[in-house]
């Protein structure tokens, strides 16, 4: 793994933790992550290599897909 990607991965993962602490309305959120994958020595690795968007946001025990921005703080 080259550094940017491990930048995008830190990244990716921090911004995960800080939203659900800023939005304690949400007990769970589900993400869509790019990922590059390797095999190395017969082992596969996965390393985000993008940008996640969050897909779904769980309030109150119910899944519901973040149509209004504002539910997303943009």
């Amino acid at each position: 793994m080259d550094s940017e990607e491990n930048t995008k991965s830190t990244s990716v993962l921090r911004f995960s933790l800080y939203y659900l602490k800023d939005h304690p309305e949400f007990e769970e959120i589900e993400m869509k992550i790019p990922t590059t994958r390797y095999n190395v020595d017969g082992e596969n690795i996965v390393i985000i290599s993008g940008k996640g968007e969050i897909i779904k946001v769980n309030m109150d025990g119910e899944w519901k897909s973040p149509e209004n921005k504002r539910m997303l703080g943009k």
